[in-house]
């Protein structure tokens, strides 16, 4: 019932491809706009963004920036599964990352839209002093203390997730 549908339709929808819109959105975008891309697949957010970034870099996410899609909180109420398990085994609902300029937020994402493909901000590229894990989740009210003395650098966008609405950071 908390799916909307069945489990094997829930588990059998396609995935989404981003190759067009990426090709063309790199075809457009200004030189140098985009940092990095990351097809978020096994290892979900912190190996697959942890894997584009250069050393003393880390990505801040705010969880609360998406909504993730109901089958994964179905799978981890099922599975008593932990929440960082969660983020390493699954993308919970974010399919592609790019780590743009911020300057290039707004016209990457009036380009997906005009392809029908979400995009929005989920965290921030900050420089690091001391090395630690690659990409951190935080809750809105750890947002001000974890970005607190980090100079941010650039903006981290989701492209598309597949359910779900987005609040701004």
């Amino acid at each position: 019932p908390e799916l909307g549908r069945t489990v094997g339709e829930e588990l059998l929808t396609p995935t989404r491809l981003y190759v067009k819109p990426i090709r063309s959105l790199l075809a457009a975008i200004a030189p140098g706009a985009i940092h990095g891309l990351a097809n978020v697949t096994g290892g979900g957010l912190p190996d697959n963004v942890g894997r584009i970034l250069p050393p003393g870099k880390r990505v801040i996410v705010q969880r609360s920036a998406w909504s993730v899609p109901p089958v994964f909180a179905w799978l981890q109420k099922l599975g008593n599964v932990a929440d960082a398990e969660m983020f390493r085994v699954f993308n919970m609902g974010i399919g592609m990352v790019a780590v743009v300029a911020p300057d290039a937020v707004a016209d990457l994402s009036r380009r997906f839209a005009a392809a029908d493909q979400r995009a929005l901000p989920i965290g921030r590229v900050a420089h690091v002093l001391h090395p630690g894990a690659r990409l951190r989740i935080v809750d809105d009210d750890a947002v001000p203390g974890v970005l607190e003395g980090l100079r941010v650098a650039t903006v981290v966008i989701v492209v598309d997730p597949p359910l779900g609405l987005a609040r701004p950071l």
